[in-house]
C-alpha cells in the first residue's frame, strides 16, 4: 500500500520540460571548481542521538528531518507521527493528529518548517495545517483544487506542488505488469486564494501498474525513473532530471525555468544494496541482476543561504560521498567529501543537511531506527 501511495504523492522521477519558456543556456561548468581544485574532507563530529525506541515514543518508519531556527528537531514518521524534539533531543510533543476536523489530517505525507511554524500537509483531501512550535493550531487551509497535489514546498505564503494530469492512463491498465508513462505539471497557490494556478511546465513519471483479478491495483517505480529536488529557499527550487548531471532552476512564483547548469561526471555502475543481497539470500532466491545500468549523478540537492550543494554517487571509501558546491548562478565553486558512518556506498540513508548540521538516518546494534546528528567542523 505505501509504495502504491508513494508512486502517487513523491516526485522521485524522470523530469521533462518543454512548453512556455524562453531559451535557457546550458551551462557546462569544468569538472574542476573555480576556487578549489582538491577535494578535501569535511570533519564531522556527532552531537546527538535520537533512540528510536522508548517509553514515550517509538520510531517504525522515519523519512524525513528537519531542524527548526531554534535548534528543535523533528522527525516524520511516515503518516503515523511527526514527532518534535528540543535542541538537546528531550522529546516534546507529537505534532500530527489523526482526523478530519481542525488541526487535524487524515494522512500527513509532508512538512515543512517556516521561523516559527510547522506546515503539515495531506492530499487525502487537499489540505494543510499549520501549528506553532508549541503545537498550537494556527491555520487550517483546503486548497482549492480536485485530485491530489504533491506539495513540493513553500515560501511565504506561496505554496508549490506537481499534480498528474490527467490520470487517463489508469484506463488502459490490464492484469499484466506494464510501463506507463504520464506528465505531471507544476502548480502554485497563494493562501486565501481561490484558484491552485497550473504552470506550463511539466515531468515526465514513469510507472509499473497491472490490476489484480480481483479488484484493484498495484504500482511502483519503474528503473527510468530519477527525480532529485532541493528544499525552497527565496522563491527558487533545483531540479535535476536524468541519469546526467544537469541541474534545472525554477521560480516557484512564476513557474519558468531560470538556468540550466552541471559538469562533466563519470557515471557510477549501479548495483544492489547490501540489505538486498542479505534478504534474498537469506529466503535462498535468485540476486536479481539490476536492471538500470548506473547510478544518477546527482542524488540530492539542497538549497543553502548562498550555495547550492549536489550530492553525488561518487563514494570513496574513507573519504564518504562526493558533494560539489555551485553559486546560485550555477558556477562550480568548490567539493568536498562528506564522511558520515552511516554512509558505505551511493546506496545511503534519509538524511538532511540544515546549515552546518546533518541529521541522518541510522541503526543501533539491534537494527533498531534511530537518528543521529553531526556538526560540521571545518566549512
Amino acid at each position: 500500500m505505501k509504495a502504491l501511495l508513494i508512486s502517487f504523492i513523491t516526485i522521485l522521477f524522470l523530469f521533462s520540460f518543454g512548453f512556455g519558456q524562453d531559451q535557457i543556456v546550458f551551462n557546462a561548468n569544468s569538472g574542476s571548481p573555480v576556487l578549489k581544485k582538491e577535494a578535501r574532507v569535511l570533519k564531522i563530529k556527532k552531537v546527538l542521538t535520537l533512540d528510536g525506541d522508548s517509553d514515550l515514543y517509538q520510531f517504525k518508519d522515519p523519512e524525513r528531518f528537519d531542524i527548526g531556527e531554534d535548534g528543535s528537531i523533528f522527525v516524520l514518521d511516515w503518516n503515523r507521527a511527526l514527532y518534535k524534539f528540543s535542541a538537546e533531543g528531550k522529546f516534546q510533543m507529537n505534532l500530527f493528529k489523526k482526523g478530519e476536523g481542525p488541526g487535524e489530517l487524515k494522512h500527513l505525507f509532508r512538512f515543512f518548517l517556516t521561523k516559527l511554524e510547522v506546515i503539515q500537509y495531506c492530499h487525502f483531501p487537499n489540505k494543510i495545517v499549520i501549528k506553532n512550535f508549541r503545537g498550537e493550531l494556527q491555520h487550517n487551509n483546503s486548497i482549492p483544487e480536485k485530485g491530489p497535489l504533491s506539495l513540493i514546498g513553500v515560501d511565504g505564503n506561496t505554496y508549490i506542488f506537481s499534480k498528474n494530469s490527467p490520470l487517463n492512463f489508469l484506463k488502459n491498465i490490464t492484469d499484466k505488469l506494464q510501463e506507463i508513462s504520464y506528465k505531471n505539471y507544476f502548480y502554485n497557490w497563494r493562501s486565501g486564494e481561490k484558484v491552485v494556478t497550473r504552470g506550463k511546465i511539466f515531468y515526465t513519471e514513469y510507472g509499473r501498474f497491472k490490476k489484480y483479478p480481483g479488484g484493484g491495483m498495484t504500482g511502483s517505480r519503474s528503473p527510468a525513473n530519477v527525480f532529485t529536488i532541493s528544499n525552497v529557499k527565496n522563491g527558487l527550487v533545483y531540479f535535476i532530471n536524468s541519469f546526467d548531471y544537469k541541474v534545472i532552476k525554477l521560480n516557484i512564483h512564476d513557474l519558468k525555468i531560470k538556468k540550466e547548469f552541471g559538469r562533466p561526471f563519470q557515471s557510477v555502475n549501479y548495483f544492489h544494496p547490501l540489505d538486498y543481497i542479505e534478504m534474498m539470500k537469506k529466503e535462498k532466491q535468485q540476486v536479481k541482476k539490476p536492471e538500470k545500468k548506473y547510478f544518477q549523478a546527482v542524488q540530492k540537492l539542497f538549497n543553502r543561504k548562498d550555495e547550492l550543494w549536489a550530492i553525488t554517487s561518487t563514494f570513496e571509501k574513507g573519504k564518504g560521498i562526493l558533494v560539489d558546491v555551485f553559486s546560485h548562478d550555477g558556477v562550480y565553486k568548490d567539493k568536498f567529501f562528506l564522511p558520515l558512518p552511516e554512509i558505505t556506498s551511493p546506496h545511503f540513508p534519509e538524511f538532511n543537511i540544515v546549515e552546518n548540521k546533518i541529521i541522518i538516518l541510522g541503526k543501533d546494534e539491534d537494527e533498531n531506527h534511530i537518528v543521529n546528528i553531526y556538526e560540521i567542523q571545518n566549512r
